[in-house]
């Protein structure tokens, strides 16, 4: 059924008004603005900080929390060695781990590297994009440079939660030197290009192989505590765990709202508890363990046997595990928060608990394997159980939650398949639920458990996947540092060296483990890589076909003799000069492309020559940001025909698609105000004053980002014309060099231009970004009364806004392309087993775009397309 028709009505000067509140944000004054910024700016210090800093115990620190479970018992697992210096190097060991790679490396330094608030892998890879000018599958759109947040260096300025980011930094010259030919390689070549994204991918992956070792050690680990007491067997343990993590993946359906309060609390017992043991044991059994702490003490690490020591780093990385939670949960947080919370409690909390093992493992070497419980004193060591298994519980509920999030970014960059992905609370963003993802996480969490079946043999496959990442990361950071924060090599150097022969100790020493068990996540990594690269390769091959077989309106359409249906204009197919019947409603055509007719409208019109009413085609794109403003989510263009425009959706790879009645209702809204005469003007001025419509952009104030919110103040005061050109790129040299970076994969945009039209796309005005809020902003500027004196007059402008508004009342269909790729008779036969069999197979089982954007069903039609590749 189409949409119901939306009630509108005019006003005194024949202006259309809508009756409905607005959907997207009109959020135009600045003072509004400038208040919700102070307002978060004040949650970064005081009461408000410390809450926050409390309630990300719950959320961050499970995995790394829970780590003293089975860190040393792993690491003596075959039995402490007699030398008590030994046993102590051991501790200084993951103390100097603990410290540089999670308080230096991530809590000093990949804290700073936001994207907007936003943390994690896909975080660096965004930055990086925007740095050197790239995006992955397609062309950058002028205005993409405009969007709040998206200069590079705004990660390093901007204060976290603000809504006005720094300026855009196309004309930032960047340093001299290296800094620039880095960037200018990354620009240029497409090896690099995909290396870049070879290596976030394979991060990506690696932390996905995580989301089924995680929960499986830590509530291995904590039942196992059980078995310490009662002499119950293994099989009984494997038997509750397995129990326990049917019903932690069972209930994720249903969200974790109504329990989330107690996150904080229980961790915050936990991580009390396990100081308060450890500093119980260190007092009791051998206070001088504290001068482990002391880095003389790693040469005794390292002198009973180099072999044996470089074996025994692969235990130490237990103790790291979960610090990538720190920087990929920021976006929940911020900086300052998790700074206070693991500075103050968890790191000096973690120390205590490991220093209270060691000094146990000293007084009685026989329990070092089970260092943990049997360090636990008797009367507490039930409730010691309890604790530790919500703990467990509370770890594997954050990396469940993680790995949603991650597959729901990985889906909206288009390198994943689209798996479904269902929001359990309509007011969290994060709140979200992959039914895919979750069974598939838990058969995988229950095959861990059944073959390995104790918390040292999960251990033993657990660290490869987790130093990989860190080893990954280290890399995509330094490239951050280098290309968007501008470091000098040497500085640069100075931290990727150290880190990255620490993380390479660690990888070697993992490595050494795959016979025992860390081939596991090898395997579950190269799967998954194997996925993500079939299906890149498979929509890199559509692209392709629809750049090679692109159609252009003025190539595809022509004017036809006599009137047309109504107020329509008469058209006919360009070829077989048939004449074009009209179809009532709104015709909304989704198409991947900024540019040419899309391919399912191409396809259809020889087939079926009818047009609607209003045809729309519609592109939703992903930009390399965490979100985009909803008052600069839409840009619109007229096109050469009555009643055909272009639009553009913009969306960030935090933010789910869907188009339900709401988007409906606003878009056409916002196409009536395009259609004002006031914005008409503008645009027509706009597009005189700085030549081809193509290279302008008009957009609202709040469109345009400034160095801060009072410079913005003062370049709005300063306004005396609302439409400006907006210039995609700094003409410089540096930038013409780089020039390679704005043009899209299939090579044929204009170097230097993001976007380029060609003429055969008959495009005569430039893109307005939210028109609604384009033109409140004229008349606020102008401050003038909403009468016919004001404005003027347009007659083929309020002759479209008739059209559009009666097209509305009849409806609105949304129409997308399905297609399917088959291989070409000349291609390899490894090409058409990829692309027949690994990526049909992937597309046959993926939820359709229909689906994905939550359109109504009965509004929307899925045509199929062959493509030939």
């Amino acid at each position: 059924m189409a949409s119901p028709p939306v009630a509108y009505e005019v006003d005194k000067s024949g202006h259309d008004k809508e009756q409905l509140s607005g959907v997207w944000e009109r959020d135009t004054d600045l003072d509004a603005r400038v208040a919700m910024a102070q307002n978060r700016e004040k949650k970064r210090r005081g009461w408000p900080m410390l809450l926050l800093a409390w309630s990300s115990l719950g959320v961050i620190y499970g995995d790394i929390g829970t780590s003293p479970l089975y860190t040393l018992g792993t690491l003596f697992a075959d039995g402490a060695p007699d030398d008590e210096e030994e046993i102590m190097g051991t501790f200084s060991m993951i103390f100097w781990y603990l410290t540089i790679i999670v308080l230096i490396k991530y809590v000093t330094f990949a804290l700073r590297a936001d994207d907007n608030g936003e943390g994690g892998t896909f975080a660096l890879y965004a930055i990086i994009s925007r740095a050197c000018n790239l995006r992955s599958g397609g062309a950058t759109h002028t205005s993409d440079f405009e969007l709040s947040g998206y200069d590079p260096l705004a990660s390093a300025t901007a204060p976290q939660g603000s809504d006005v980011a720094p300026a855009p930094n196309a004309n930032v010259k960047v340093r001299s030197g290296a800094n620039a030919r880095v960037k200018r390689a990354l620009a240029t070549s497409s090896f690099l290009q995909v290396l870049l994204l070879s290596i976030t991918l394979s991060a990506v992956c690696l932390i996905l192989s995580d989301g089924v070792l995680t929960p499986a050690i830590s509530v291995v680990s904590a039942a196992q505590g059980i078995q310490y007491q009662s002499n119950i067997s293994n099989d009984a343990v494997v038997g509750i765990s397995i129990g326990i993590i049917v019903i932690i993946f069972s209930v994720q359906q249903f969200g974790t709202k109504k329990i989330s309060y107690l996150f904080a609390p229980v961790t915050t017992i936990w991580f009390l508890a396990i100081a308060a043991v450890g500093l119980y044991n260190i007092f009791k059994f051998r206070p001088a363990v504290f001068a482990a702490i002391s880095p003389h003490y790693l040469y005794y690490y390292w002198k009973a046997g180099a072999h044996e020591a470089w074996v025994k780093l692969g235990g130490v990385t237990l103790a790291l595990t979960g610090a990538e939670a720190l920087f990929a949960d920021l976006g929940h947080f911020n900086a300052p928060a998790i700074r206070t919370s693991f500075i103050a409690f968890v790191y000096p909390s973690l120390v205590c608990a490991y220093l209270g093992q060691t000094a146990f493992i000293i007084h009685d070497r026989s329990a070092a394997p089970t260092a943990f419980w049997s360090s636990v004193p008797k009367p507490i060591y039930w409730p010691m159980v309890v604790i530790a298994t919500l703990a467990a519980i509370l770890a594997s509920q954050a990396m469940i939650t993680g790995c949603f999030s991650i597959v729901q970014q990985a889906v909206a960059l288009n390198c994943f398949p689209r798996v479904t992905i269902r929001h359990t609370e309509a007011t969290h963003r994060g709140q979200i639920y992959a039914p895919q993802v979750n069974w598939v996480l838990m058969a995988g969490t229950v095959i861990v458990i059944g073959i390995f079946q104790t918390g040292p043999g999960i251990g033993a496959a657990y660290g490869l996947a987790v130093v990989s990442t860190f080893f990954l990361t280290t890399s995509l950071l330094s490239l951050v540092m280098l290309v968007a924060w501008e470091w000098n090599v040497g500085w640069v150097l100075l931290f990727w060296l150290p880190l990255s022969t620490l993380e390479g100790m660690l990888l070697s020493a993992n490595a050494l483990k795959v016979p025992d068990g860390a081939w596991f996540p090898l395997g579950v990594t190269a799967i998954l890589v194997t996925i993500l690269a079939t299906w890149t390769y498979g929509q890199k091959l559509k692209r392709g076909y629809q750049d090679q077989h692109r159609s252009y309106l003025l190539d595809l359409l022509q004017p036809a003799d006599g009137p047309g249906a109504g107020p329509t204009q008469a058209l006919q197919l360009a070829g077989s000069r048939q004449r074009l019947g009209v179809a009532p409603g709104i015709g909304l055509y989704y198409t991947e492309s900024l540019a040419g007719v899309p391919p399912v409208l191409a396809f259809l019109l020889p087939r079926i020559p009818a047009i609607h009413e209003v045809t729309v085609f519609l592109t939703v794109r992903h930009v390399p940001l965490p979100t985009v403003h909803a008052s600069e989510r839409l840009l619109l263009r007229k096109l050469h025909y009555q009643g055909f425009y272009h639009a553009v959706v913009r969306y960030g790879y935090m933010e789910a698609v869907d188009h339900d009645k709401q988007f409906v209702d606003t878009l056409v809204q916002e196409l009536l105000d395009f259609l004002s005469p006031e914005v008409i003007k503008e645009s027509e001025a706009a597009a005189a004053d700085e030549g081809s419509p193509s290279d302008v952009t008009l957009g609202s104030a709040t469109g345009r980002a400034r160095r801060s919110l009072a410079a913005a103040a003062k370049a709005i005061a300063a306004a005396h014309r609302a439409a400006t050109a907006l210039k995609a790129v700094d003409e410089d040299a540096s930038t013409k060099q780089a020039g390679k970076a704005l043009v899209g994969q299939d090579g044929k945009d204009t170097p230097g231009l993001a976007l380029h039209v060609e003429e055969r796309e008959g495009a005569p005005s430039p893109w307005v970004q939210q028109p609604s809020q384009f033109r409140a902003s004229l008349r606020k500027r102008r401050g003038a009364s909403l009468s016919a004196d004001t404005f003027p007059t347009n007659a083929p402008a309020q002759s479209e806004q008739a059209l559009v508004g009666a097209a509305a009342g009849h409806g609105t269909r949304f129409i997308l392309g399905n297609t399917h790729l088959t291989p070409s008779t000349d291609c390899g036969w490894i090409k058409a087993f990829v692309v027949e069999t690994m990526y049909g197979v992937l597309s046959r089982n993926i939820q359709s775009t229909a689906q994905t954007y939550r359109l109504d069903p009965d509004a929307a039609v899925e045509v199929g397309i062959n493509m030939r590749v």
